[in-house]
């Protein structure tokens, strides 16, 4: 099972989020986010990038070099164990 160091590894490259993010809290309100659109459909690259938008101040000014492939949506399913 993933750590949540995993995904928010894989958020800050993938939607270029300043170094020092998510934060726990921050992390936490983007599941919470996701969840809950879950609940009703598969999350979207769309909805991850909104989510961290809405929760992380300067989300989308960052590019790193390094390109992370990963698959938010199987991160957060294997990270919640469903």
């Amino acid at each position: 099972m993933p750590s949540n160091e995993a995904l928010k590894r894989a958020l800050l490259m993938k939607m270029g989020l300043p170094p020092g993010h998510p934060t726990d809290a921050e992390l936490e309100q983007i599941i919470q986010f996701i969840l809950a659109i879950k609940s009703r459909r598969d999350p979207t690259d769309t909805d991850w990038r909104t989510a961290c938008e809405r929760y992380v101040p300067g989300a989308g000014t960052y590019v790193y070099a390094a390109a992370d492939n990963s698959d938010l949506n199987e991160l957060l399913r294997r990270l919640r164990g469903s």
